[in-house]
């Protein structure tokens, strides 16, 4: 959409609301505008007027009361879409919950606590819902507020144990009530709505003890609800039971609940039967079954939010276009009816389109270089959903195509199922399903894994020996934005469980590929996003182990740094690098140049080091500090000048600089001497405790910006301990910039980071701590060889003077990773190039169009790379 034709909707809205002033569908229309426009604050604040000025409208009748009620429930979903699309531009709209509204328990009394759950104000949050556990007229209702017990934010807290020990106290407190539901009548009497209400309430028991890894419970309720239905409960409200039932992938449920479903009509009629009929089909894989029902239900009902889950069940089977269809048919019927529109639901739909529109368009570029047949090779990929899938480089798997090599994603329903000819190749296209199983067909076929052993809460993931659990905590401190781990964490533990999961069945078909395909002389790449995050980091430690360069390895794609280069200027990424990893393990990332073949470039072009460097330096030398600085902070100032001080008196300065603490992105942690990066900067503090060492330490600008850092729960001084020495000071964000630091600083103390660079640059010697800081940036900076000469160079008792070579290594390191030639030029589809959300996913058709009928030197190189007909530059 353009900025005017935005601008007229905006002003269309505006004036429409003037006479429908709580209309939820203009409120959501007009604060949309907004937010997509980068205005969320004010979409926000919209919203929260609205909603302000209608809990204090009065009304005369009870059915005016009902519709204020229902009108504040939808300008609360607007409030989450507005909050939605804060949280993918990396803002807030409440940092603290003030503008959230707690029910009372009076009669006319709203509730909304969703600002609180958003702000992370835990404490606040778990009151509301407490009160309204306690304020609750009826048993659905407080099991809902019970499930609003566990509900995680966007923006993740870290620790959820105060919310799971609430939620199980206020359960166990319901027992007999719940046990009471279907006590003591007769189901054959009930009315349809009295036994949906029941129905509803115990499937809403069935969630909370899901969540909470109750397994009594969770048997106690399927068994109950089973009990109901044969007792001839009406068959409305059976329907609803038929999904929550098998959501445990338990064999023996989903043959009950088969049962069930036997002795229910053919097909559903009523919305949410037709609704948790499409749910169960898809879990239980019924899809020809499913077919035949979509047909059978009236018009009206395949035209409603129930059929999405058959939209679900179309895009399993690669039939991209036909749930595009009947996304749009419901999608037509829904804006129909604005006044019965939920917003949050409305916006999920946008998604869904544009979703589903990637897959046809994905399609139809592959479709453009069909899959060969009886291929040589392999080029696997294991995207698990649509968000991952546009981050791999798919022109280049077209390319590989072109070259003989078939492209297969291990997970269904993201690219066109199309036949090889082989049919192992064939069976580990889509043998991973979306719901985290093997396919049936695979099930039947892939090895178990006998030595498999995961246990998130202890922090253990164990496989034929890998180094599986370094990825678990590295997945660990991502989602919980935060060094320090509580794995016991019972939200966290079931995150890492399912990853754990992934990596399993990825094992499985891993294992099988190896066995099957080495038999056949095929080669097969299996091509990763990560190098440490499960499940992507098993296929390199597999391949390091049992594969080969040649015919069976792992490759790793990447940006190439290229939001370091570009330093936030744009948000789609337009360069990439592929690597085979397998040949070349040493380095941690496919962004960073090999050693070796730096080494020969920098021997090749070393006497055009200045000249290179007048062209590259800016690189290096740009703010990065996390916003604009005005004027000088007065302890900043305080602070160089107590420096100064410092060295006036014949003392040194040292610099430690920090990081962002819960992405370290490499395979193993450690360096040769520190274990990892906290035993690394407790140590740096002790070792200059006494000396005549000032030790500086700098946080990393990044930590303020949330592009970055993304909603931290624990911050770099987070990490230090409350007992610093006098002579160790800490910097803000923004006092210093690393120019700025040149002008007192004598040394440098990077764990890993390209700090090393800019270091280097200012000829400012330092020590590179972490095992592949001297790999990702080899410019000749010091390497402690034990603990002791660590702690003598900081305390400037052994030599630290800068390396010769080391400002022409930087200048030329910059030329390498930025001319070119070595990460290439590739746009094609929108790939972020930092953690602010780029979604949904969209083909760049000019480029793709341009590739169809002209080819493209870039991506032809890259898939030599992958063939090893190429190798990275080197002179």
């Amino acid at each position: 959409m353009s900025e005017d034709g935005r601008r007229q909707l905006r002003a269309a809205a505006n004036k429409a609301l003037k006479d429908a002033p709580f209309s939820p569908f203009l409120v959501y229309f007009y604060a949309a505008l907004h937010s997509k426009a980068g205005e969320y604050l004010e979409a926000g604040k919209i919203v929260q007027d609205a909603m302000a000025r209608l809990s204090e409208t009065k009304h005369d009748t009870p059915e005016e009361e009902a519709r204020s009620r229902r009108t504040f429930a939808a300008l609360k979903h607007v409030w989450r879409v507005v909050d939605l699309v804060a949280r993918e531009q990396m803002g807030w709209l409440d940092t603290s919950g003030r503008s959230a509204k707690v029910a009372d328990g009076k009669k006319k009394s709203v509730s909304f606590k969703e600002p609180l759950l958003e702000a992370r104000n835990v404490d606040g949050y778990l009151s509301a819902c407490q009160t309204e556990f306690e304020n609750a007229a009826t048993p659905h209702a407080r099991v809902k507020a019970i499930a609003d017990m566990l509900r995680q934010s966007v923006r993740r807290q870290y620790s959820y144990h105060k919310a799971y020990a609430l939620a199980e106290k206020s359960i166990d407190q319901m027992t007999e009530e719940l046990a009471g539901l279907t006590a003591d009548i007769d189901p054959t009497k009930l009315d349809e709505t009295e036994a949906v209400h029941i129905v509803n309430t115990l499937l809403s028991a069935l969630g909370t003890f899901r969540t909470l890894r109750q397994a009594e419970g969770l048997e106690k309720i399927k068994t109950q609800i089973e009990a109901f239905a044969a007792a001839g409960a009406p068959e409305t409200a059976i329907w609803l039971t038929l999904p929550e039932l098998v959501l445990d992938d338990d064999p023996d449920w989903v043959r009950r609940s088969r049962n069930i479903r036997r002795a229910l009509p053919v097909a559903p009629t009523k919305a949410h039967e037709v609704k948790a009929y499409f749910k169960w089909a898809l879990w239980v894989r019924a899809f020809e079954e499913a077919d035949r029902i979509f047909r059978k239900i009236p018009q009206a009902q395949r035209e409603t939010v129930s059929a999405l889950y058959y939209v679900n069940i179309l895009q399993r089977q690669s039939r991209f276009e036909e749930a595009l269809e009947v996304l749009q048919g419901l999608h037509v019927r829904l804006l129909c009816q604005p006044a019965k529109l939920n917003p949050l639901q409305h916006w999920n739909l946008l998604r869904r389109h544009a979703e589903l529109q990637f897959l046809i368009d994905t399609a139809d570029a592959f479709a453009a270089v069909p899959q060969p047949q009886d291929p040589k090779g392999v080029l696997v990929i294991a995207a698990r959903n649509i968000d991952q899938l546009r981050k791999y480089p798919l022109v280049v798997l077209m390319e590989m195509r072109r070259r003989g090599w078939a492209s297969v994603c291990l997970v269904e329903g993201l690219l066109p199922r199309e036949s090889t000819g082989n049919a192992d190749i064939d069976l580990l296209n889509g043998c991973i399903t979306m719901e985290c199983r093997l396919s049936p067909e695979a099930a039947k076929v892939f090895p178990q894994l006998e030595d498999f052993v995961a246990a998130p809460q202890e922090g253990r993931i164990e496989w034929m020996g890998l180094n599986l659990q370094h990825s678990l905590l590295e997945d660990a401190r991502i989602n919980r934005r935060a060094y320090d781990v509580d794995f016991t964490c019972p939200a966290l533990t079931g995150t890492l469980q399912k990853l754990c999961d992934w990596t399993e069945l990825a094992a499985r078909a891993t294992v099988f590929a190896h066995d099957r395909l080495s038999k056949q002389d095929i080669r097969a790449g299996f091509t990763a996003l990560f190098n440490s995050r499960l499940p992507d980091t098993l296929f390199r430690l597999y391949c390091d182990k049992v594969g080969d360069p040649k015919s069976f390895f792992a490759l790793q794609t990447a940006n190439g740094y290229e939001n370091y280069f570009a330093n936030f200027s744009h948000e789609i990424s337009t360069r990439c690098v592929i690597r085979n990893v397998t040949a070349y393990n040493e380095v941690r990332s496919a962004s960073f140049p090999r050693p070796a073949f730096f080494e020969e470039y920098y021997q090749a072009n070393h006497h055009r080091a200045e000249e290179i460097l007048e062209t590259v330096e800016h690189i290096a030398t740009a703010k990065r500090t996390s916003g604009p600085v005005k004027a000088i902070d007065p302890e900043a100032e305080a602070c160089e000048a107590q420096i100064h001080e410092w060295r006036a008196r014949g003392g040194k300065v040292a610099c430690l600089f920090g990081r962002v603490v819960c992405d370290s992105a490499v395979p193993f942690d450690g360096g040769p001497v520190h274990a990892d990066f906290k035993s690394w900067l407790l140590d740096s503090i002790e070792a200059v405790r006494g000396s005549d060492t000032l030790l500086l330490i700098k946080p990393h600008p990044h930590e303020l910006n949330e592009e970055i850092a993304t909603y931290l729960n624990q911050y770099f001084f987070d990490l230090l301990p409350d007992d610093l020495p006098e002579n160790v000071i800490k910097l803000g964000h923004r006092w210093f910039d690393i120019t700025a630091l040149s002008r007192f600083t004598d040394l440098g103390l990077i764990y890993n980071g390209t700090v090393a660079i800019e270091m280097s640059l200012l000829n400012i010697p330092c020590i590179q701590a972490n095992h592949f800081g001297p790999i990702d940036y080899p410019v000749k900076h010091h390497v402690p060889e034990s603990p002791e000469h660590y702690r003598r160079m900081l305390r400037f008792e052994d030599p630290v003077a800068p390396h010769p070579e080391m400002r022409p290594r930087a200048g030329l390191w910059l030329d390498y990773m930025s001319n070119g030639r070595f990460a290439l030029d590739y746009r094609y589809h929108a790939r972020p190039v930092t953690n602010k959300v780029v979604y949904p996913p969209y083909w760049i058709k000019e480029d793709l169009d341009t590739y169809l009928k002209k080819g493209d030197p870039h991506v032809s190189l890259l898939a030599d790379r992958i063939t090893g007909e190429a190798i990275e530059p080197s002179a």
